[in-house]
């Protein structure tokens, strides 16, 4: 966010006069606000509600709504919206309080410079909070996408930590004979092992998680015990690995080619081209799409139509939060799809 961008502002104080002066200070200083007088707590928690905003200044006498009310209303409807409080009280006391009443700072009133600073830092941290969100949302996506490839993979794919099946897929499963790969999860892996080959493998599991960081990819050979206790001969990459955020250690048994490896492929490949949220095309396939398309240039005529919702952030995000937005998407992406006629293209870009 920039000096010159205008920002949705809050302001608690019984005069009307103060609030316009503050909203005159800020014009002149050269940062525009729309902002809005609040005269009652019913009132507060309406806008809070219906609209989004950055940023709530209020004094600490006030009495219409005190700032006190308003930090439990913010909380309580979950927004995040930083308060500055302003005080006419000399010495740390009205800090002190302030801060433990949850204000992002307290600044002595008619310190304009001050409060001008503390406004600036507020609102960029505001934006920083915002971003991390978007960026939050988008590993979350790329973590479900992760999630979907690994429970559809033929390859048997196991995550070991401490010795013990963090995460395995149907494939790994029915690689040692199980019907349900819940049956192996949080079974030690020495379980799964010959005797004969047991304390192979605890070696070698005992040196790749020594190395550390320093571990490369390296290729196992032992003989597995499946449910019916036959053996099996397996040869496993072992590599390190995150999984769930937590460090581990992954079991790779390539799948043998079958006849229906190449369906198997393609719906991988189709995974890998879509959004989970809204069902479309996802950016990086839209992207080939597009070069594509101008690569094809001179015999074809193309045309690019980029749809994006008014206000997406300040008032479907803010009043329907993460869970609702998503659903949302979801079924703007099954009406856009409804529409289609023939060949046309239509993908997610943005988070909006």
């Amino acid at each position: 966010m920039t000096s010159n961008d205008t920002f949705r502002l809050l302001i608690l104080n019984d005069s009307r006069d103060e609030a316009e002066r503050l909203i005159s200070m800020l014009r002149n200083s050269g940062r525009p606000s729309r902002a809005q007088h609040v005269e009652s707590e019913d009132a507060l928690v309406k806008l809070l509600q219906e609209q989004a905003w950055d940023l709530l200044i209020g004094l600490d006498s006030t009495s219409n709504v005190t700032v006190s009310a308003a930090i439990k209303q913010i909380k309580r409807l979950g927004k995040d919206i930083p308060v500055i409080l302003l005080s006419d009280d000399e010495g740390t006391p009205p800090i002190i309080a302030g801060l433990k009443m949850g204000a992002s700072d307290v600044v002595r009133l008619d310190e304009d410079q001050h409060l001008l600073l503390v406004i600036a830092r507020e609102l960029q941290n505001h934006h920083y909070r915002q971003q991390q969100r978007v960026a939050d949302r988008r590993a979350e996506e790329a973590e479900l996408r992760c999630q979907h490839l690994l429970d559809s993979s033929r390859d048997a794919i196991a995550y070991i930590q401490d010795g013990m099946c963090l995460y395995v897929n149907e494939s790994f499963a029915e690689c040692f004979g199980y019907t349900d790969k819940d049956d192996i999860e949080c079974m030690p892996l020495i379980d799964m092992v010959a005797d004969s080959d047991q304390d192979k493998v605890k070696a070698f599991l005992k040196e790749f998680t020594l190395k550390g960081e320093d571990s490369e990819g390296s290729q196992l050979e032992f003989l597995g015990v499946s449910a019916d206790q036959t053996d099996i001969d397996l040869s496993v990459q072992v590599s390190r690995a995150i999984f769930d955020k937590e460090p581990c250690i992954a079991f790779i048994h390539r799948a043998k080619a079958s006849a229906n490896s190449e369906t198997l492929a393609e719906q991988i490949h189709q995974i890998k081209q879509q959004d989970l949220v809204t069902g479309l095309f996802n950016r990086q396939y839209l992207l080939s799409k597009l070069q594509s398309a101008i690569s094809n240039v001179d015999h074809h005529t193309h045309s690019l139509l980029v749809l994006e919702i008014d206000n997406f952030e300040s008032k479907v995000q803010a009043s329907m939060g993460m869970a609702g937005t998503d659903m949302v998407l979801g079924d703007l992406g099954s009406l856009l799809r409804e529409q289609l006629a023939g060949d046309e293209v239509i993908s997610r870009f943005g988070d909006n």
